[in-house]
């Protein structure tokens, strides 16, 4: 989960449909359907979500914008509304510079761009927009932290990261992508979530029927268990989705966990060719690049 570090938040959460049907397969939790056909209901489920936990961090204030199929120039006045917020309490007594969380579910395009209702918004310019928002010559503290349960969003993570803005604009704390940036994502039907939204929600067993697992034991129904499970394997996303989607967790502003198969340090001057190139290495074969650096 994104860490509450900052006094002063903004949240800009963003739930957007797909723009086509999706592809529909089976798995463990029941039918999946790949995030570029994603369900307004599910996507709006994620965002919901995302929004009762940034309203529940510890910080004095806090401004939460949730957005239903915005338009590109909905989701620039939501960062500009909350570039206005924290920069009100500039100078108040525990100012520390201030965080924006930014969640998206939907689809996203496989340049790494969000698909919202009318366009598409590039990790650049979304890098771009918060930096114009929020930042002074005086003050380069923002921190900021993602959700991206979206098609291709290890694309978008891995932007934000190597962006020039990052570490003098923006510092990225914490960030999650549901998916490699050569992967779609995809959304659980019977558990009205995307993949990577459902297990982040879920990572004990208060989900499980116990009764139901007791009789999957029983009966050895092998798909009920896989579900009822996901939580105790270091890879839930990719153990509900069986190997079509890889999670990424971001730490710290350079530690990129591939969940269950290594973690790669981005250090110093990294292009994006590299990174991937990393990524698929970690991927591929986990147990010779399971801690790497760039």
């Amino acid at each position: 989960m994104p860490k509450p570090d900052y006094n002063f938040q903004a949240s800009i959460v963003i739930a957007c449909e797909g723009p086509l049907d999706g592809e529909i397969r089976s798995g463990p939790a029941g039918f999946r359907r790949s995030r570029d056909g994603a369900s307004l209901h599910h996507v709006l489920s994620d965002a919901q979500y995302w929004a009762e936990e940034f309203r529940n961090t510890d910080s004095l204030q806090h401004h939460v914008i949730l957005l239903e199929n915005p338009t590109r120039a909905d989701v620039v006045a939501a960062v500009a509304e909350a570039g206005d917020f924290l920069r009100h309490y500039k100078g108040e007594r525990g100012w520390n510079g201030g965080q924006i969380n930014f969640a998206f579910a939907g689809h996203g395009a496989d340049g790494g761009e969000l698909v919202l209702a009318d366009a598409e918004l590039s990790a650049d310019e979304i890098a771009e927009t918060i930096a114009e928002c929020t930042w002074t010559r005086e003050e380069t503290s923002l921190r900021l932290a993602v959700v991206l349960d979206s098609c291709f969003s290890g694309i978008t993570l891995a932007k934000l990261l190597l962006h020039r803005f990052h570490a003098s604009h923006y510092l990225l704390i914490d960030g999650f992508a549901a998916a490699l940036h050569d992967e779609r994502a995809w959304e659980l039907e019977a558990l009205s979530h995307g993949a990577l939204t459902f297990t982040m929600r879920n990572p004990g067993n208060a989900h499980v029927d116990q009764n139901r697992l007791a009789r999957a034991v029983q009966e050895q129904d092998e798909d009920y268990l896989r579900f009822a499970l996901q939580a105790f394997v270091p890879n839930p996303v990719t153990y509900l989705t069986e190997g079509d989607q890889h999670s990424i967790d971001l730490i710290n502003g350079h530690s990129m966990e591939i969940k269950g198969c290594g973690t790669v340090d981005v250090i110093g001057e990294v292009t994006l060719d590299q990174l991937f190139e990393k990524i698929e290495q970690t991927r591929a074969h986990p147990d010779l690049f399971r801690n790497t650096e760039l």
